[in-house]
């Protein structure tokens, strides 16, 4: 009857909205998994790589809220056993880059400047920072500055 059919059709589109936000969620967990492998593997937070919802997002296809809304209240149980929220997986920037600045500074004395430490980072671990952000975690982190006052040649200061 045509009820029948009606309610059949119903139950088919409810299936395909439920394997279809599976597979989402699918994407979303294998590029979590693939971006962030070193952290799962080495537990350490240290290696966890930046990686924001939007980027996430535009690398599957999706719009930024859907990303947020799949990962909302979600959770993996990590090899080490665990539970971890996906939202974990999504560091925040500014947080990431004091940790690859405290680590870069720590393994290289030979620094000169904050331009110097811009460079490296990006050679390095693909960050894009600006030279003023570079002095301005530096100062956060209280790093001394790796050159000090230049003094003028000749010996003498000028005011």
């Amino acid at each position: 009857t045509e009820a029948e059919v009606k309610e059949a059709k119903q139950l088919f589109r409810k299936l395909e909205l439920i394997n279809s936000r599976k597979q989402t969620l699918t994407q979303i967990l294998q590029n979590i998994v693939d971006k962030q492998a070193l952290y799962l593997e080495s537990g350490d937070l240290k290696s966890l790589l930046p990686l924001s919802e939007k980027e996430l997002a535009e690398r599957i296809g999706l719009a930024p809220s859907t990303v947020s809304r799949a990962i909302r209240g979600r959770s993996i149980d990590a090899p080490w056993g665990e539970e971890i929220p996906l939202k974990h997986f999504f560091p925040r920037p500014k947080k990431f880059r004091q940790e690859l600045l405290r680590q870069l500074v720590e393994s290289d004395d030979g620094l000169t400047s904050d331009e110097a430490i811009r460079v490296k980072l990006w050679e390095k671990f693909g960050v894009a920072i600006s030279r003023r952000s570079v002095a301005n975690l530096r100062r956060e982190l209280k790093i001394p500055a790796a050159q000090g006052k230049r003094r003028p040649i000749g010996g003498k200061e000028k005011r």
